[in-house]
């Protein structure tokens, strides 16, 4: 099993930034912490028009996806 979090940083313009990559025919289901699901981008994108398994977890969000590269970044609360 690979890790998949490869990085968490702040950004310049003060926003949360989460760089994932998941390895080659697997899924995986991300948790970003205390962040609401409409503040969220993956590449600029909002996420709800990105990925189409995600909820709203308390005060956390639940993303699975598959294979890929991602970059989320979201407002520090």
């Amino acid at each position: 099993v690979s890790s998949v979090m490869d990085e968490i940083n702040t950004s310049k313009n003060g926003k949360i930034m989460v760089t994932v990559s998941i390895p080659p025919n697997t899924t995986a289901t991300i948790k970003l912490p205390a962040v609401a699901i409409e503040t969220i981008t993956e590449s600029g994108t909002a996420v709800a028009t990105v990925f189409k398994n995600i909820k709203q977890d308390g005060t956390n969000v639940l993303i699975e996806t598959g294979s890929g590269n991602y970059i989320f970044e979201y407002p520090v609360k």
